[in-house]
């Protein structure tokens, strides 16, 4: 005859009691439930709660039933059912978490509400003398294991249809979102072409920035037309003495003429941008990439074919950026401007 209740069983079914009524005051709270986006992060934190508290209520469970196991209360058989349930069903529990958060179905929940108090309730029957005697036969404990072993497999085929809609879901997504960006695409296509149209050869390179844009949808198609414009070698020549990178990036595609006057703004353009790469602070600091910078160099390396010297403010740039603490964006800019001396 199995001993009374001891301290580690009661102890272990409160904690139990305890942790699977606020388990089901959780899920309560949060079942059916559609926050509004200020709020649906709270709603995430409680189905966060939930996870942890049925791994809380299944660690008190399986403390019951190895406590169970030390006063030989269980059955043989029961040892290895024991070993192999109490950890499906809590995977099962939070499966069914899953599928509860992501449907409409409701079902699942029992699994994390009634297995708790069906173990709970076995293993005090057992480690109670008067209980064991009466519910000691084999049906008794094939049917708490049955109970338990068909809600841990049933939950697995909703948990796949689930994931299955959510995968068919996202694909469904993805379309649509390809298909509005390719809208959005052939809509600023057709509009940038229109503007592109209406451009005038008298102005401004600076007005063609938003077309000559990868983004714009008809950068090919104003190149080539910017290339017809006359003005656009003077509008160079302007932006490269002022220090514009956008201005330098563009220059091997406008087919220009390497005249010294561009030869000169070119060498200006340089010393601008080394000018406005002084430290200003007292210490120096580590440099980091300038993507204007970086992004003329394909510009420069044009001048240098044409036979434009830039030596000077190659060498204004090098001087300057070697005043900047190393780093590995120091290293590869000097590295860069090393290459563009020798392809002179």
């Amino acid at each position: 005859m199995t001993k009374p209740l001891g301290t580690n069983i009661i102890v272990l079914l409160l904690l139990t009691v305890i942790t699977w009524l606020v388990l089901a005051a959780d899920l309560s709270s949060v079942v059916g439930v559609v926050a509004p986006g200020d709020q649906d992060i709270f709603l995430g934190l409680r189905w966060i709660l939930a996870c942890l508290l049925i791994c809380a209520t299944w660690l008190w469970i399986g403390g019951l039933l190895l406590v169970a196991g030390g006063q030989d209360a269980l059955p043989k058989w029961g040892i290895p059912s024991a070993l192999i349930l109490c950890p499906a069903s809590a995977a099962a529990a939070l499966a069914a978490l899953y599928v509860v958060s992501e449907s409409n179905m409701r079902w699942p929940l029992a699994i994390p509400l009634a297995i708790p108090p069906l173990i709970a309730a076995y293993v005090v029957s057992l480690c109670l003398p008067s209980l064991r005697t009466i519910l000691a036969g084999p049906s008794v404990h094939a049917t708490v294991w049955g109970i338990v072993l068909i809600l841990s497999i049933a939950i697995w085929p909703p948990v796949t249809q689930q994931r299955r809609e959510k995968a068919a879901r996202a694909v469904q997504r993805a379309r649509e979102f390809a298909a509005a960006a390719l809208q959005e695409k052939e809509r600023k296509h057709a509009e940038n072409l229109a503007r592109l149209q209406a451009m005038t050869p008298g102005q401004h390179l600076v007005n063609w920035y938003n077309l000559l844009d990868p983004e714009s949808g008809v950068r090919p198609e104003a190149l080539v037309a910017l290339r017809t414009v006359p003005r656009r070698q003077g509008d160079v020549e302007e932006g490269l003495a002022l220090g514009v990178p956008a201005i330098m990036k563009l220059v091997p595609e406008l087919d220009l003429k390497p005249t010294p006057a561009l030869c000169q703004s070119a060498q200006s353009f340089l010393q601008t941008a080394a000018k406005g790469m002084h430290i200003r602070h007292r210490e120096p600091y580590p440099y980091e990439a300038d993507e204007g910078l970086n992004g003329s160099f394909a510009g420069v390396r044009w001048f240098l074919a044409h036979g434009c010297n830039c030596d000077e403010g190659l060498a204004a740039l090098q001087t300057v950026i070697q005043t900047y603490l190393d780093s590995p964006d120091r290293q590869k800019v000097l590295a860069a401007l090393a290459d563009l001396k020798q392809a002179h």
